[in-house]
């Protein structure tokens, strides 16, 4: 039978898909370090190779690359396991080619198995009879409620450390350590067929990602962005018992900013996540559509001419339907600390420009479900 390398830091994504493929007659090898999987393909080249694409230090691209490479290797099937927010890498991963990719969050075993019987051109000759699909997602779901309080936990705890370190050194060991109790926070999720919780979990997994390449990127509205869902999490998680599988997050949002570029970057991150949203440079054309249409989640630039983002606030909490809608004012950087002390005019959070996608992204998303969480009651 074939044989299989599954590559991924993730032991619980190793465990699970490792699993399923042997049940299903593969022959399967699972390597949780890139540096690893290179040494693993050059004493033993593979039928094909799974791999995630975001794995720290030696990437899931960096291994790509080896692959497409080396000339014994260069023709090796290689399927990815990547995060709906990682555009970029996999843009880069596909020019490099691959036959496939399944987001991470979203992925179950059977359709990763599907995937490769596809690519492999044969299918499984299971080694053992394979186990109802209702079996399988309710012994995840029952995994998930006895794991997840226990790693959110422990997510908090680094999170704490993160946003506490002031030495460089020690920030960036933090947030490599909260990164990678992410990450299998967001397997665990998915498995377990958690949509709302995956997309945040996901999208925090993300930012932190970037934040590792990118330590410059960290600012006081960033620590206050990830301390926020970090605390959404836990009280999410919290009650999950009470409150039962959740599901996906569908949205209308409105974004108002005078500058077109703002715009246009706002409604690029928001459409990674699914979330599309509707732009406009012009604060009186966005009063009007406020008192037509039931938006989610409203973003405000406060610095407009004519109608600035605070005054269009306050005629928006005037508004029945509006009174509870989460308002997210987007300011400048210098200005950030002084608004940020008290939320004007009925806003709930607030973004320094230059906007940060992945960010807004999180930010987002933690007030969406937040709302969804503060207006739906516990299952009886």
């Amino acid at each position: 039978m074939s044989r299989i390398l599954v590559v991924d830091d993730d032991a619980l994504v190793l465990a699970v898909y490792g699993r399923k493929l042997n049940q299903e007659g593969f022959t399967v090898e699972t390597v949780s370090d890139g540096f690893v999987a290179v040494r693993s393909l050059r004493s033993l080249p593979p039928d094909l190779v799974v791999l995630d694409l975001m794995m720290p230090k030696f990437s899931g691209v960096d291994v790509l690359k080896f692959i497409r490479g080396s000339a014994q290797l260069k023709d090796t099937p290689v399927l990815l396991l990547t995060n709906c927010f990682m555009g970029e890498m996999l843009e880069e991963a596909t020019r490099l080619g691959v036959q496939g990719s399944l987001l991470k969050a979203r992925c179950n075993p059977g359709e990763l198995l599907e995937m490769v019987g596809k690519t492999l051109n044969t299918k499984a000759t299971p080694a053992s009879p394979a186990a109802p699909a209702e079996d399988a997602a309710h012994r995840a779901w029952q995994e998930f409620l006895e794991r997840a309080p226990q790693a959110v936990g422990q997510m908090r705890t680094l999170c704490q450390a993160f946003v506490r370190a002031h030495d460089e050194a020690a920030r960036q060991s933090r947030l490599e350590e909260f990164y990678k109790q992410t990450r299998q926070f967001t397997s665990l999720a998915g498995l377990a067929d958690q949509p709302s919780m995956t997309l945040l979990a996901s999208a925090f997994e993300a930012l932190l990602h970037e934040l590792l390449a990118k330590p410059a990127a960290i600012s006081p509205s960033v620590l206050r962005t990830i301390t926020s869902a970090m605390d959404l999490l836990a009280v999410r998680c919290a009650r999950i018992r009470d409150t039962g599988r959740d599901a996906e997050i569908v949205a209308k949002i409105l974004v108002v900013d005078d500058d077109p570029i703002s715009n246009r970057i706002v409604a690029e991150a928001l459409n990674r996540s699914r979330l599309p949203c509707t732009t406009t440079q012009d604060a009186v054309l966005a009063a009007k559509w406020l008192k037509e249409t039931p938006y989610n989640l409203v973003l405000l630039d406060i610095e407009m001419p004519g109608l600035d983002g605070l005054e269009l606030c306050k005629q928006l909490r005037k508004i029945p339907e509006h009174i509870h809608t989460p308002v997210i004012f987007v300011t400048s950087h210098a200005d950030f600390e002084f608004r940020a002390k008290g939320i004007l005019a009925g806003g709930d959070d607030v973004i320094s420009k230059p906007i940060f996608p992945m960010e807004l992204t999180l930010k987002a998303v933690t007030h969406l479900l937040r709302r969804r969480m503060d207006s739906k009651p516990p299952v009886k």
